[in-house]
């Protein structure tokens, strides 16, 4: 996987911080009032209730977020307007009666995120930016198949559109662009990440590429295989074959013990390949890590070791990487990550697991589950003569789910890296607002 950092200018702080948190605080108000109408009463007037869920939430992720640049603008105006265009088409065509058992339903993720960097050897710029902007549209036809499409204003891309056809027995066929099954870290769900971000070993991710995959799970295993290619944005890495296996060994009323495992192999584009990652921030300017391009690639293989253990509030996960690039000509690359993540529920929450992935706590009526972490993370990219650096984190965060579709994040993360002699250890500050239906 290529990771590299996105280059930001500076952005002027904003004054007003208390009139807008008093906005933004009535928007969220808003939202929820009117979520709590769309689910109460969807009998009635359906148009005219997921309009006015597209409004409200727009209008929440716009009061949260408005910044005094024209940058933001141009990403606001399009979530804004895609968000209301969403309603009214899906008001449209539900009100022209599709069959009993079809659904069709608008999808936003909107995550804006500050980040204050107390800088060592080099500059870290602060920022502030959406780190995720999508909006989508999904359609399923009843329990035999859906249809799922998502487009990223801020990236203007489309990070998901594909189609996934339900065989029976918990088996499943997908094409499209979607995510391809390697590392638990990297297949959870974005609106369900334990902290803001995936820990150093999602450098080896496959992620998001063109593809076909097939899956199967119950509740004591699942198994996921896939082949993938090209982005759709046309961004081409390589073609490969990836596949996921875990199984659950204890299974009890508080929770369960599973391991599993993770393996790709892809054939690189022009024979070359370079592996670099952020450090645990979606908006920060820079990478501490980083290989750079190097040629005379014939493939590259990932294989992955999980663990994962939950037990009432409490859970752990831990996954180990080895990555390998064979090499015509000149010495093999070899380079490892891994992670270890710890959490607690002050409110008593657990965690949910389905189908080998575990996700966000499930939260009764107007109850807000807290969670807690504490995350260890390494990445070694050295084995001479390429030199791509050493990075470990230490990251803690909270949780906050203060309503079904909004979360808040704050993380802290102490790096320690070091790249070709030079050793750089910055302290990162990160927040995050999330909306999502």
């Amino acid at each position: 996987m290529v990771a590299g950092a996105r280059d930001k200018s500076e952005i002027p702080q904003e004054s007003g911080i208390g009139n807008r948190e008093s906005e933004a605080a009535s928007s969220l108000q808003a939202y929820a009032a009117c979520a709590r109408t769309v689910q109460g009463d969807q009998s009635k007037n359906r148009q005219t209730l997921v309009v006015g869920r597209g409004v409200a939430l727009a209008h929440a992720v716009h009061t949260q977020t408005r910044p005094t640049g024209m940058r933001h603008m141009k990403t606001l105006a399009p979530l804004i307007t895609l968000a209301l265009a969403a309603g009214v088409f899906v008001g449209n065509a539900q009100a022209q009666a599709l069959p009993a058992d079809w659904s069709l339903s608008p999808t936003l993720s909107a995550n804006y995120d500050w980040l204050r960097v107390q800088e060592d050897a080099r500059p870290f710029p602060d920022e502030r930016d959406f780190r995720r902007a999508r909006i989508g549209i999904t359609l399923k036809g009843g329990e035999r198949w859906q249809l799922r499409g998502e487009h990223d204003v801020e990236e203007r891309t489309a990070p998901e559109l594909s189609f996934q056809w339900f065989l029976g027995g918990g088996r499943h066929l997908r094409f499209g662009q979607f995510k391809h099954p390697f590392l638990l870290d990297d297949v959870i769900n974005e609106r369900q990440t334990p902290l803001m971000e995936q820990s150093l070993a999602t450098a080896y991710a496959v992620s998001r590429r063109l593809g076909v995959a097939y899956g199967q799970s119950n509740e004591r295993h699942s198994f996921d295989i896939s082949l993938f290619d090209k982005r759709l944005d046309g961004r081409f890495e390589g073609s490969g074959l990836a596949t996921r296996y875990t199984r659950v060994l204890r299974r009890t009323s508080e929770g369960l013990f599973h391991l599993g495992g993770s393996l790709a192999i892809d054939s690189p584009r022009n024979d070359s390949t370079r592996w670099s990652t952020r450090p645990e921030s979606g908006i920060a300017s820079r990478s501490l890590v980083d290989t750079g391009t190097f040629g005379g690639v014939d493939q590259n293989q990932r294989f992955a070791a999980e663990a994962l253990w939950l037990h009432g509030p409490w859970s752990a996960q831990a996954e180990h990487v080895i990555g390998r690039s064979t090499r015509a000509g000149a010495p093999d690359f070899s380079s490892d990550a891994s992670y270890a993540l710890l959490s607690w529920s002050p409110s008593g929450h657990a965690r949910s697991y389905k189908s080998g992935v575990v996700g966000a706590p499930k939260a009764g009526e107007g109850e807000m589950p807290w969670e807690l972490f504490l995350r260890f993370s390494r990445i070694d990219l050295d084995d001479a003569p390429v030199l791509g650096g050493t990075q470990r984190d230490w990251t803690v965060g909270a949780t906050w789910y203060v309503h079904p579709n909004v979360r808040l994040l704050a993380n802290y993360t102490a790096v320690s890296s070091d790249r070709r002699g030079l050793a750089d250890d910055p302290d990162l500050f990160q927040f995050r607002i999330q909306l999502s239906y």
